[in-house]
């Protein structure tokens, strides 16, 4: 390849880069005046807190007055403290937790900057935790950066302000139009079987049985003229043991 357009192509991407670090870094909407060199990359946390010693978690919207709170009660189980608290979404806050006791730093931009320049003059949310042995934190935030990849903070009473990842503070943002309650279960609704009776078939009909005379001896008492005469042999009794007998009807 031509050293020319290799070197060109480099110069192109250490532009690119050099943008998005402008973009990413750039204070707030106006972009705030920075001194050269005023802005130090970082990861180090904005406080460090046991996770397990948090009982409250309060989001505040310093506009608009809203707050929600969530305390962990004595059993060790979080609540939505409303006017009637009521269990909230335990994996949900469990979630959380571990980014608010160590909040990460991605940007310092240090101190002697104009607050209103990064939202921070009126800002627009107060988070505040506090442990079961009395500490308490709070962090002020302001707006987001540009590409709305991090919002400007700074602790109450301090002038340093820094970047966290909005992916960081959202989640508790969140809690202000979505109160963190266990999902609505909705039950399964009972199937009962339709049992349809199985009909009961009757065998209506005639069954005739003759029964053969197997008793006895036919013996017609004939009187009158044999030869006009008509003899009628009829069986009754228990089959097996018939008694026939005759009747004789004359022929006038």
């Amino acid at each position: 390849m031509d050293r020319r357009i290799l070197l060109g192509l480099v110069i192109a991407f250490l532009v690119l880069i050099g943008l998005a670090w402008l973009l990413d870094t750039n204070a707030s909407m106006p972009a705030p005046t920075l001194k050269p060199g005023s802005i130090t990359a970082t990861t180090a946390p904005l406080w460090s807190v046991d996770s397990a010693s948090l009982n409250l978690i309060r989001i505040e919207d310093e506009t608009t007055g809203t707050k929600v709170e969530i305390q962990k009660n004595q059993q060790g189980t979080w609540v939505v403290m409303d006017l009637t608290p009521v269990e909230a979404d335990q994996a949900a806050i469990t979630g959380d937790l571990a980014n608010l006791a160590l909040i990460p730093v991605f940007h310092d931009y240090g101190e002697g900057l104009d607050p209103a320049e990064f939202g921070l003059a009126k800002p627009s949310f107060l988070l505040t935790l506090k442990t079961a042995d009395g500490k308490s934190f709070s962090l002020e935030i302001g707006a987001k950066n540009p590409t709305s990849t991090g919002y400007y903070v700074r602790v109450p009473g301090t002038t340093k302000i820094v970047a966290v990842r909005a992916s960081v503070l959202d989640p508790v943002i969140g809690f202000l139009t979505n109160k963190p309650l266990p999902p609505t279960i909705t039950p399964t609704p009972t199937v009962t079987p339709t049992i349809t009776p199985t009909p009961t078939i009757t065998n209506t009909g005639t069954i005739t049985i003759t029964v053969p005379p197997t008793a006895g001896t036919l013996t017609p008492t004939v009187s009158g003229t044999p030869a006009t005469a008509t003899i009628t042999p009829t069986v009754s009794g228990t089959p097996g043991t018939a008694v026939p007998s005759a009747t004789l009807t004359p022929t006038p």
